[in-house]
Parts: structure tokens; C-alpha cells; sequence
């Protein structure tokens, strides 16, 4: 018997291939049409302080009622959510939140550490929990993971510039998402660069954006620092979203209506602090004209023109403000009615009560109010998750 007989590889050893003409074609299955895919690997990146963790806690809280998202016209079956969270306290802040957005919080489950065999907790690690990670997920009913941000859970050993140590584990992660059917979104941040393409701009590498099916970005809307944008940059499995704003009004969020900002707005440079400077005066100028009543615009537009504001800086500061146009009645020989500009606390007059006011000028997108302990993976290793709506861990009842 010779070398070739005498040994053959076991059957899980060496290349596995899969002829296609055997691969039964499947459907993409969409928890939200176009933005967020069952079985993918989803990124939300953005600057600090834009609203990532606010929008995917209001995901979470349709995921786990069942409810449509933006867009979505049929209800969903709730599903539970995953949640890695490396900066915000389940007491102070996640509870709080996703209690005022409508969440069944006994559906939300967040994975906090894992436990070695000496019985010490330690942080959550990708490069080397995954296996954790994919038990807890096992349980089943999961519909959705977010990590937050994402790396905080690469450890401190895995250089995040470096492709290949990315690869190893967004490709695992990206793989999972598949395996169990969740959705998986992970938080990044942006590089500060104003020359690079958005794709390019995500955290350091490329890796990340590679792995990901989908990716959006978030952002201040340039035209109203009161709203955030949410934009795809990046969808391998349908055309690109319309863009989404949404507002943060003393801490509660409420979805708003499609935009027409652009990533290059969106990804525009910071403002100087001259350009800041002159939004102020823009702002105090209109709060001066229109602090007696409305104004025709071509008259304020003129005496702004003549105080040294430009009209790009005017419109800026009455999107800040909230200043809203509206149209009088048309005039005899069947002219149209000038427009007015009016603050907004500033009550449009009824018919009867000094003139008929005619339609709002397009300035806002329409908002709704519609909302949208210990698992034991083997003798010796421990995860341990926390449920939101278990025993009291500090919230108050009332929420925030």
C-alpha cells in the first residue's frame, strides 16, 4: 500500500465548494424596506453627539413591538433585541430611553460581560466571545443585535487600521447575522477628514464598510441644527434609501419625513467660528424684524441684504428659528398674495381676523409621535446578560 493509500483526509478537512446550480435562490427579507436587512451586517456611522444610539434604540423599539418603520406599511411579528452597549448605563439611560420611545422591554436583553472561570466578569471581546456571542443568540426569538459602538468590542490587542485582524472578525460577525437571521447593526464613528468619500470616512478602514451590506450615515441637518439626517451611502441588496431626518427635542425622538440633503452636505466641513458668528447675527436680525408681526419676505431679504447677511446665512437662520412663510390671499385681477415671514409663536390671523393665509411654505418634513440573568454556556465560562424589564436596576418608573 502506497503513501496515497494509505491516508484520507476526513471529510470536514480541506476546501468545501458548492455548485450554484444547487443553491436554492432566496428573497432578501427586509425588517425595513431598503435600510435595514434580516441577516446582515448593518453600520450606522456618524459624528459623536449626532443621535446613532437615539436612532437605533428607536429601531429596537419596532423590532420589539412589531411596529412599521418609516416607509414600512405592514407590521411585523416583535422580535427581541441584543444590545452591546459600551457607553450608556442600563439604568440611567437605555431603560429610560427605550421605555419613553414604547419598547416591550422584556424583549430587550443586553449582553454585559463575560465570565471567566475564576468567576471575574470581563469585558466583551469579539476577537475572541464570538462563540459567547452566537450562544446567547441561540436561545432564539432574536430579531435584531446592536453594538454600540463597535469598537469597544474588538479588543485592545486587534489594531483597527489593519485588514486582515478586521476581516477576522467582521467576517465571523457578518456570517452569524446570516446563520440566525438577525440583523446586526454596529456604531461607528467618522475620521475626520473633509476629503475623502464617505465610504472612506468610516473609522479607520475600509474593512469596515466592506463587510457591512448596508451602511448610513448620520448627521446634523446643515439646514436645521433642531433635526439629524439619516442617509445610505452604501446598499448591496437594493437602491439607495431616500434620505430620513428625524428630531431630539429635550431628550425624546420623533421620526420626520423624507430630505433632500445630500452627503456632501452632510459630510460638509465644521462651521468657522466666523460663519457661526454671522448665523447669530442672521438669527438676532430676524428675531428684531419680525418681533412686532410678519413681514413681507422680499423685505426682510432686502433689509438683510442691506445689514450685510447674505441669503444662504438668512435661510440658515430662519431654519434655526423656525420662521415660517405663508401666503396672503390673492389679490383683485386675480394677483397672488406676497408671502410673509412670521416667527413661530407668531399665530397665522384666521379668514375674517385680517386676511386669509393660503399654504405653509415646504420648510419642515411632517413628524410623528408614533413609536414607532446569567446564561450558562458551559461548566466553566459564563455570559452574562441583563434583562431591561427584570429586577429594578434603577430606573424610575415613570421613566425620564
Amino acid at each position: 500500500m502506497d503513501g496515497a493509500e494509505a491516508w484520507e483526509a476526513p471529510a470536514a478537512l480541506g476546501p468545501q465548494t458548492t455548485c450554484l446550480d444547487d443553491v436554492v435562490p432566496e428573497e432578501v427579507e427586509w425588517r425595513w424596506k431598503g435600510r435595514i436587512p434580516l441577516g446582515k451586517l448593518i453600520l450606522l456611522a456618524g459624528d459623536p453627539g449626532v443621535g446613532k444610539s437615539f436612532l437605533s434604540a428607536a429601531i429596537a423599539t419596532a423590532v420589539t413591538t412589531g411596529a412599521a418603520l418609516p416607509g414600512d406599511s405592514d407590521r411585523h411579528d416583535p422580535a427581541s433585541v441584543l444590545i452591546l452597549s459600551a457607553e450608556d448605563g442600563l439604568a440611567d439611560t437605555l431603560r429610560p430611553r427605550l421605555q419613553d420611545m414604547g419598547a416591550d422591554l422584556k424583549r430587550v436583553t443586553a449582553l454585559t460581560a463575560i465570565r471567566d472561570a475564576q468567576g471575574r466578569d470581563q469585558h466583551v471581546d469579539l476577537t475572541t466571545d464570538m462563540v459567547h456571542l452566537e450562544r446567547v443568540l441561540s436561545s432564539g426569538g432574536y430579531g435584531l443585535v446592536i453594538i454600540d459602538p463597535l469598537t469597544a468590542y474588538l479588543g485592545g490587542s486587534l489594531s483597527t487600521t489593519t485588514t486582515t485582524g478586521l476581516r477576522a472578525v467582521l467576517t465571523p460577525l457578518a456570517m452569524m447575522a446570516e446563520r440566525f437571521g438577525v440583523a446586526i447593526i454596529g456604531i461607528t464613528h467618522l475620521r475626520k477628514s473633509s476629503g475623502d468619500r464617505a465610504l472612506y470616512r468610516v473609522i479607520e478602514s475600509i474593512s469596515y464598510t466592506a463587510a457591512a451590506r448596508v451602511v448610513h450615515l448620520v448627521g446634523v441637518d446643515p439646514n436645521n441644527e433642531q433635526k439629524r439626517i439619516m442617509l445610505t451611502i452604501k446598499c448591496n441588496l437594493a437602491p439607495l434609501a431616500s434620505a430620513l431626518s428625524f428630531e431630539l427635542t429635550e431628550g425624546r425622538f420623533m421620526w420626520g419625513g423624507a430630505s433632500d440633503v445630500t452627503v456632501d452636505a452632510l459630510l460638509g466641513p465644521d462651521q468657522t467660528e466666523e460663519e457661526r458668528g454671522a448665523l447669530d447675527e442672521a438669527k438676532v436680525f430676524l428675531l428684531d424684524v419680525l418681533a412686532d408681526g410678519p413681514r413681507a419676505a422680499k423685505e426682510v431679504e432686502a433689509d438683510a441684504s442691506e445689514a450685510g447677511i447674505s441669503p444662504r446665512t438668512l435661510k440658515r437662520a430662519r431654519s434655526v428659528l423656525g420662521v415660517r412663510a405663508t401666503r396672503e390671499q390673492a389679490g383683485f385681477g386675480g394677483a397672488k398674495g406676497r408671502w410673509l415671514l412670521r416667527l413661530p409663536h407668531d399665530e397665522a390671523p384666521q379668514e375674517g381676523q385680517g386676511g386669509h393665509i393660503g399654504e405653509l411654505a415646504p420648510l419642515w418634513g411632517s413628524t410623528s409621535t408614533e413609536s414607532t440573568g446569567l446564561v450558562e454556556v458551559g461548566p466553566l465560562v459564563e455570559t452574562e446578560i441583563v434583562e431591561l424589564d427584570g429586577a429594578p436596576i434603577g430606573a424610575p418608573e415613570g421613566g425620564r
